[in-house]
């Protein structure tokens, strides 16, 4: 073939690639903005990075997820019957008897017939989300992409048989695409300033008509308030210790003052003169070069450019959330891991599966999918660059490899990269069963060839019975079916039963071994990459260490597209959606403040307004303490309760442990936040806090006016961290006779992080951390930050703008002189939990160094004419170019977005430079001949070499195959 025009190769057999095309297949991401497609940092990589290179690079970056929905066990399609309000626009949300179920193939013209619509309903094929308060679902709106199709694989309960596995494509109609989404932002820039000097005139105009209704509302205000004021004082006659909010209740005035913002809004949208104003400013020369620039950076504009797909397969079609993992969608990260839930508690109840083959089953219908989305409809989407994110992508990898080998050349010539956003051990997807392996590897033509094989009729019966198959049959079926899928094999083994583990994780590995001009493989921060396949820190990808190490990474450093803290935005709320909690009601109290630098030509930095964002975050400090001590002087645990939850989450087990006190000048906060997940280390922040206040060398007045308060979602009742933090808290509580209980305060639920706006420095103290946007966020609010010297932070943390432990967390138990008795006779579980234990408390005592130094640094005065320490700090993190395309700085000279364009897919060289030889597969050519059967329990030596990492013992059990 040769190069027709730059970036497309035209081979004569007809496969064209496209170099500017990119495929980014993930389990979740935050762009389709609802919780069961977002549950950590992936789903903000997968977000944010594509979002970027689409603005950035000229890239046709399309989203490909799988299909989940609710209410869906069955594993069909929903269909939603849509309804429009009165100014013509679709309805939002509806109860659960507007969602019918569909078969898979079942076309709206067939559901119709069905289905009874009345006047006006329409039918859609959609996502259904999970019910809010009001019992309405919101939803996905989809279409038919015009994509269906089969493979086969071994069958489900018979690997010497195959089943034909069906698949259908949708496209998402309502997620724009992020070229149109910034020039949107853009001309909405510019209307909010044409319409600034209107809005106070307008406003007080409505005001003056809503005159009436707001003196009424309040009466009705005042009297509810009134009254409420009497019950409590009977109440407490009888329950003095109850806590009865007696705050003044304003509902009927919100209502109002709702009914004036949205009266204000419409008349601000039909004024004539801002219209005339804005459309004339659109016309401008300054306007079309700005818009004219956004597409200059973008792909040509194509049908379905950098859109969204949801790919149905019945088996993750049951899930309600991505990774299976539950009606919360807010899980640890450690339910990530090989086994998923779905259905309901009624007759059927709750089916726990493993979720391996059903993401490998989505895979494998993504590769047999794409060359269909080859045509002008779909905008001749021709990808030459496939991005892969985790385990659950990661067997894409080997059904690529094996469609190119088998002689479809339109596999040839592509750059497929495999990311590890968390190759921990519960992450992995490893697996000691053969045969699920087998299925999730295998093709049609390797069962025709182990139907041949001499010994199947007793590998058949061993497969039937494998639950209850003993250690000689489980030798037995490996050594027919470890050689076909050697490469998978990871560090783990079980000497005494001979149990190896076969792993989803090592795709990447093999293929990067086996296929290197073609496959990549990588992880999310340069740190992190390191830590992966270094020795000194073996649980960071256990029983993977090794062979990482032999195999060449591309580890980039993480962009951060700033968090829209809305830290200048007086109309942001301090609540998750509607729950208005106290914080929101008080919200008028928040000082916003935004940091405007101003540079020279070369870049130099000529002046800010860093004195106005220091004064606001220490006003913010005295609104937020002062809020949360009185609400605790009144009403003791349930006024802070209150302060930080509506009574909906309070019902759904939200609480706060531990209080603050009010502000006293010199305060000084530290803030963490997260997901509620043992990979976070909560425990070791607040270890390291009481080792800081049993300090005798530190002075008391220091001690006095240190604060702690860090918040998560809501964990489950008895998980072991959680029940770590409460002991903390309340030694930390009685500790000096008490004089320190109003300094520690741990937030079990929904934590805004908007409030890093009111901290003076923010923690971070995970066990391991692939790369961390939380510090990224706290450098946007101006917060300097600790943390665990672990992932991405010594990528990004320096002592100008925050601190380091001088370890991570995991540092090999060698290095913790455990005593020899504490750990004789243990194993698994316990000895995994003796280690941890170990672990913090070496690992809060460096933590409570940096605390040192953090205090110490922030009451040291300016020398003369310069700022403060803490002042340089707060600036040098201000200062920070954290985007996936300006991150230079952490990625060696260059932007995250340049080394993937550069390194990984090598865009700049062209499909020329490209490798077109048919790839090589992953699997083996080969099965092996097992040892006949022997009677009894004897023990079989194990026959296959390895790398055993003894030391490799971490949270999760050791000793136990996954």
């Amino acid at each position: 073939g040769g190069a027709s025009f730059p970036g497309v190769h035209i081979s004569f057999t007809g496969a064209d690639k496209n170099i500017h095309q990119f495929v980014s297949y993930a389990p979740e991401n935050k762009r389709y903005n609802v919780s069961n497609y977002s549950s950590g940092g992936l789903g903000v990589v997968s977000y944010e990075a594509p979002v970027s290179w689409r603005l950035h690079e000229n890239a046709d970056v399309r989203d490909f997820s799988p299909y989940h929905s609710y209410d869906n066990a069955d594993g069909g399609i929903k269909v939603v019957k849509l309804k429009k309000d009165a100014d013509g626009k679709i309805i939002d949300s509806y109860t659960a008897d507007s969602f019918i179920r569909a078969d898979q193939n079942e076309s709206l013209a067939d559901i119709a017939k069905r289905v009874k619509l009345e006047q006006g309903e329409e039918l859609s094929y959609a996502i259904q989300l999970k019910p809010g308060d009001d019992g309405k679902h919101k939803f996905i709106r989809l279409e038919d992409a015009g994509i269906q199709g089969s493979f086969t694989r071994p069958a489900d309960n018979a690997i010497d048989q195959v089943t034909t596995v069906p698949y259908r494509l949708f496209r998402a109609v309502d997620i724009k695409d992020s070229v149109d989404v910034a020039i949107d932002n853009y001309k909405n820039s510019i209307l909010t300033k044409i319409q600034k000097p209107y809005i106070e005139p307008i406003t007080a105009e409505v005001r003056e008509e809503f005159k009436e209704q707001l003196a009424a509302a309040a009466e009705k205000d005042k009297a509810a308030t009134e009254l409420m004021k009497k019950e409590a004082e009977i109440i407490r006659k009888n329950k003095p210790n109850v806590f009865i909010d007696t705050s003044y209740i304003g509902t009927e005035t919100l209502k109002v003052e709702a009914e004036i913002k949205k009266e204000v809004k419409e008349r601000l949208g039909k004024n004539a003169e801002i219209k005339a104003k804005f459309d004339e400013k659109l016309k401008t020369q300054e306007v079309i070069d700005y818009i004219k620039g956004i597409k200059a950076k973008a792909a040509p504009e194509v049908a379905e450019r950098n859109a969204v797909y949801f790919l149905h397969t019945k088996e993750l079609a049951r899930f309600e959330n991505a990774y299976g993992i539950g009606g919360s969608a807010y899980g640890t990260y450690g339910s990530y891991g090989s086994y998923g839930s779905y259905g309901t508690l009624g007759k059927d109840g709750m089916k726990t599966v493993s979720t391996n083959i059903a993401y490998a089953d989505n895979n494998r219908a993504l590769v047999d999918l794409m060359p269909k989305l080859n045509t002008e409809a779909h905008g001749n989407y021709n990808p030459a660059n496939w991005w892969l994110h985790d385990r659950p992508a990661f067997i894409t990898m080997n059904s690529i490899a094996d469609a190119s080998h088998f002689g479809n050349d339109y596999y040839n010539g592509l750059k497929i990269h495999g990311t590890f956003h968390n190759p921990g051990r519960d992450y992995q997807g490893a697996e000691s069963n053969p045969f699920e392996f087998f299925r999730m590897v295998a093709r049609e033509e390797d069962v025709k060839m182990l139907n041949k094989h001499k010994q199947l009729a007793t590998l058949r019966n061993i497969e039937k019975n494998w639950a209850s198959a003993s250690d000689e049959e489980k030798r037995f079926a490996n050594q027919i079916l470890r050689p076909f899928m050697e490469n998978f094999l990871d560090d783990y083994v079980d000497t005494a039963k001979d149990v190896r583990t076969f792993n989803i994780s090592m795709t990447p590995v093999a293929g990067t071994r086996i296929n290197p001009k073609n496959m990549s493989a990588g992880s999310v921060s340069v740190n992190y990459g390191k830590e992966m396949k270094s020795l000194e820190t073996p649980d960071i990808a256990q029983f993977m260490t090794a062979k990482l190490a032999k195999i060449k990474t591309i580890d980039i450093t993480n962009g951060n597209t700033p968090a829209n803290l809305k830290l200048n935005d007086a109309e942001a709320n301090f609540c998750q959606n509607g729950e208005i909690n106290g914080l929101t009601k008080k919200k008028a109290g928040f000082t916003t403040y935004e940091y405007k630098p101003v540079f020279d030509d070369a870049g130099k930095l000529v002046s800010d307004n860093l004195d106005e964002v220091m004064n606001a975050k220490k006003a913010n400090l005295k609104w937020f303490l002062d809020t949360v001590g009185n609400a605790y002087e009144t009403g003791g645990s349930q006024g802070i309760t209150k302060i930080f939850f509506s009574d909906a989450q309070i019902k759904k087990g939200a609480s706060i442990i531990g209080s603050l006190s009010k502000f006293n000048e010199g305060d000084m906060m530290f803030i963490g936040w997260g997901r509620p997940d043992p990979q976070k280390g909560y425990p070791s922040t607040f270890q390291s806090f009481l080792e800081f206040l049993k300090d005798p060398n530190i002075d008391k007045e220091v001690k006095k006016h240190t604060k702690l308060i860090v918040g998560a979602g809501i964990w489950d009742e008895g998980a072991r961290d959680f029940e770590w933090v409460k002991d903390i808290i309340q030694q930390i509580e009685s500790l000096d006779g008490g004089i320190y209980k109003g300094n520690a305060c741990y937030v079990n639920g929904f934590f805004p992080n908007r409030l890093v706006g009111c901290a003076t420095y923010s923690i971070f103290s995970s066990r391991f951390e692939p790369c961390g946007i939380t510090p990224l966020e706290s450098f946007a609010a101006g917060t300097p930050v600790i943390s665990n010297n672990t992932g991405g932070a010594p990528d990004f943390i320096t002592a100008t703008r925050g601190y380091l432990t001088k370890r991570p967390y995991l540092i090999n138990p060698t290095e913790l002189n455990i005593p020899a008795e504490v750990t004789a006779g243990k194993s698994g579980a316990e000895l995994g939990n003796i280690i941890d234990s170990y672990r913090m408390n070496a690992n809060a005592l460096e933590l409570k160094d940096c605390l040192i130094a953090a205090t110490k640094d922030y009451k040291l005065q300016p020398e003369e004419g310069k700022l403060s320490k803490y002042a340089e700090m707060v600036k040098d993190a201000l200062n920070q170019k954290i985007d996936w395309h300006n991150n230079n700085a952490y990625n060696g000279g260059k932007s995250a977005n340049e080394r993937y364009m550069t390194e990984v897919f090598e865009v700049d060289k062209g499909m020329n430079a490209r490798n077109f030889e048919k790839l090589k597969r992953l699997v083996g050519d080969k099965f092996g001949i097992a040892d006949a059967l022997k009677d009894g329990a004897q023990k079989v030596r194990n026959r296959w070499t390895r790398i055993l990492i003894g030391t490799g013992i971490g949270i999760a059990a050791a000793g136990t195959a996954a």
